[in-house]
């Protein structure tokens, strides 16, 4: 929520904000009247401060290029055959929605697929791994890292299991015994939350 001083209301891409307007208006968890000019929105979501000033969570969710002003904020897929043979090193740059959007889209390229019979027209296929953990796993990494960070989310995908990497400690009070148990929502980038929320990517609870 902290204004980035080398950021300009120019610096944003408006066809970014107009797909998240859209996001929102269908979830209908933040009504955005389609005449509001896009100054106006993100100052009442917190994301342009009282002085209209850009803030952080709005570069690295609408920026044209977030990467400018945070270069460790983009995620990494690798595929390994061990741990010093990699297969494809796959980096992902862009908005938080499209690191998200590139990850998947990633997955469905490459995942195995199996395919069943059912009694519909269409076959029952079945994936690797289910996409949406996957959806989930990579939607938790981009929404809840700490990006002050300088390292960036890695995805180690070996040929029997996935290893998802996020930047950060746990959040205080949370501990790791706490996360076996039912626990309270601690989110460390709360603006960030806040619109993958209204966008319907993930819950509050």
């Amino acid at each position: 929520a902290l204004p980035e001083p080398r950021a300009r209301l120019e610096d944003l891409d408006p066809s970014q904000i107009q797909r998240f307007r859209k996001l929102c208006n269908l979830k209908g968890r933040r009504h955005i009247p389609e005449e509001e000019d896009d100054e106006n929105v993100l100052k009442k979501l917190g994301l342009l401060t009282d002085k209209g000033e850009v803030t952080c969570a709005a570069v690295l969710l609408f920026g044209k290029e977030p990467q400018r002003f945070y270069p460790q904020a983009f995620l990494r897929i690798g595929r390994f055959r061990s741990l010093s043979w990699v297969t494809d090193d796959h980096p992902i740059y862009g908005t938080l929605w499209d690191q998200v959007d590139g990850a998947m889209n990633y997955f469905r390229q490459h995942l195995q697929t199996s395919y069943g019979p059912t009694p519909e027209p269409a076959r029952e296929v079945t994936w690797e791994y289910p996409l949406e953990a996957l959806r989930e796993a990579i939607i938790n990494a981009v929404c809840h890292r700490d990006y002050i960070d300088c390292g960036h989310i890695q995805v180690r995908w070996f040929e029997d299991h996935m290893v998802i990497i996020s930047p950060g400690t746990l959040v205080p009070p949370l501990r790791l015994e706490d996360l076996k148990r039912p626990h309270r929502s601690h989110p460390r980038n709360r603006k960030i939350a806040e619109a993958f929320y209204f966008a319907g990517w993930i819950e509050q609870w």
